[in-house]
């Protein structure tokens, strides 16, 4: 899951060769561990309270403000990590 992940994440840039303009060179530049981190992390969190949400739509019946707005405000984390890797 880490490679498919760390495929993913790797930034690729085209680079042409200014003189010819023919040749194209692809750059890669894999994504950073702290990176790698923040989306396993952020992903796991995520699991979690889905599951708890779902758990407390079955046993209670009723939806639970507070875990929906602890599960937008990580992938809210989620995305800003992501924009920020592709600024």
């Amino acid at each position: 899951m880490l490679k498919w992940l760390r495929g993913l994440l790797t930034r690729r840039r085209i680079i042409v060769d200014p003189s010819t303009g023919r040749r194209v060179r692809v750059q890669e530049e894999p994504p950073s561990r702290r990176l790698m981190a923040t989306i396993i992390l952020t992903a796991i969190i995520i699991a979690v309270l889905s599951s708890a949400q779902i758990l407390w739509l079955i046993v209670y019946g009723e939806w639970n403000s507070s875990i929906f707005q602890g599960l937008i405000a990580v992938l809210c984390i989620m995305l800003g990590a992501l924009w920020g890797r592709k600024a």
